[in-house]
């Protein structure tokens, strides 16, 4: 089987340079933005005077601030302390000891039958955790 090619002369026509409309100048593709957007340095958000920092109205207001008082007495001292309560941490090994490689050890003996889906709750339950007061 045999190829043949064969060369064929093309002609062009001088042709005017088109001209966009005012609204396509004005902005820009989208390819020119993504790809210009990594060079973009962070800028944070001008403050604003006078900002408002919540949107109650002053009636409202006067209600959370007359409640404060009675917060304080009855709900605050329901709270356990911060000293009190535990952390994950808690319950590993402490770095500073002696014997701290050995008890990793020992950790990770105790723990190697534990399927992989548990560690992945246990994760998912303390990032939620740490997160829950921010």
């Amino acid at each position: 089987m045999a190829l043949s090619v064969c060369s064929a002369s093309f002609i062009l026509k001088e042709t005017p340079p088109r001209r966009l409309p005012p609204s396509a100048i004005a902005r820009p593709s989208m390819a020119r933005v993504v790809s210009n957007s990594h060079q973009k340095s962070f800028r944070p958000p001008r403050e604003v005077e006078n900002q408002v920092s919540h949107s109650m109205l002053p009636e409202k207001m006067e209600i959370f601030k007359s409640l404060e008082g009675w917060a304080q007495n009855n709900v605050l001292c329901l709270l356990k302390l911060v000293e009190s309560s535990w952390q994950p941490q808690d319950f590993l090994p402490d770095p500073v000891l002696e014997d701290f490689y050995v008890q990793i050890e020992e950790l990770r003996q105790r723990a190697k039958e534990i399927p992989d889906d548990y560690y992945v709750v246990l994760v998912g339950d303390m990032i939620t955790e740490e997160a829950l007061p921010t």
